[in-house]
């Protein structure tokens, strides 16, 4: 279960990196967070790398790692699993754009893992 925490850290720590590089309207920035989000609960790494404009090294290890461990079959069965659990709120009035990169809120809600019995993970 530690790997899933480390997933939605991922996830939530990756949300607050994104730029929309080349966006011209708030709009785009809210769509740009739209794609972002689905690549995230869609486990596609090339996406948010690509949507992701502050990478820093260990950040950029961090999303190769999970793409790596994601190829074995049952780990990403049990990710995709987690993922579908979790849900996004986009707050459209805190996009904003400045120059070339785009901003905006996004809060990420999901299941307690640490409270799941173990004996239900069997079922995936």
């Amino acid at each position: 279960m530690k790997n899933s925490k480390k997933i939605i850290a991922l996830a939530v720590a990756a949300s607050m990196a994104f730029g929309a590089t080349a966006c011209s309207s708030n709009k785009a920035v809210i769509e740009t967070a739209e794609n972002y989000t689905s690549a995230i609960k869609d486990l596609d790494f090339d996406t948010i790398k690509e949507l992701s404009t502050k990478l820093d090294k260990d950040f950029q290890e961090e999303i190769d790692d999970f793409a790596e461990m994601t190829s074995d079959k049952q780990f990403k069965k049990l990710y995709s699993a987690i993922l579908d659990k979790v849900e996004f709120e986009i707050d459209e009035k805190s996009a904003k754009m400045d120059k070339e990169e785009g901003s905006v809120k996004v809060t990420y809600t999901y299941v307690d893992f640490s409270s799941i019995e173990y004996d239900e993970l069997d079922d995936l």
